[in-house]
């Protein structure tokens, strides 16, 4: 999104400096050309939002989590999901989830991840699922 939100802002600039019918530029042919504005860098992600989106994607993104025994799937899947948290925060998340009733746990997983822009969050629906 953020690339898109660039590559339009920058057409946008395009569209503006080849449209302008005002006079042309007083700058004689000789001096060298004014620096293009460049794209900025993207921005790095958010280390924290994406140890939420591996969370909350980890019923696809764990190796054999598709494939798994029903009874060996939750720890497969919470292994892969320990040892992907990267940030303290999230690590903490997941202590006070642990300490939550089980019934309140996705519905809390999915708020913290949909404040950080996460929109959609399989595991928490999993995790509801088993209410």
């Amino acid at each position: 999104m953020r690339l898109h939100l660039a590559a339009f802002s920058l057409l946008g600039l395009f569209a503006v400096a080849c449209g302008s019918s005002g006079p042309a530029p007083t700058t004689p042919p000789s001096a060298p050309p004014a620096a293009a504005a460049e794209p900025t860098a993207e921005a790095k992600p958010d280390p924290y939002k994406t140890d939420l989106e591996n969370w909350c994607n980890a019923p696809s993104r764990a190796p054999g989590a598709s494939t798994a025994a029903p009874d060996a799937r939750p720890r497969l899947i919470a292994e892969w999901i320990s040892a992907q948290l990267q940030t303290k925060r999230a690590k903490d998340l997941a202590a006070s989830l642990g300490a939550m009733e089980p019934g309140k746990r996705g519905g809390a997983l999915r708020k913290e991840a949909e404040e950080q822009g996460v929109m959609t969050c399989p595991f928490a629906d999993e995790v509801d699922a088993k209410k």
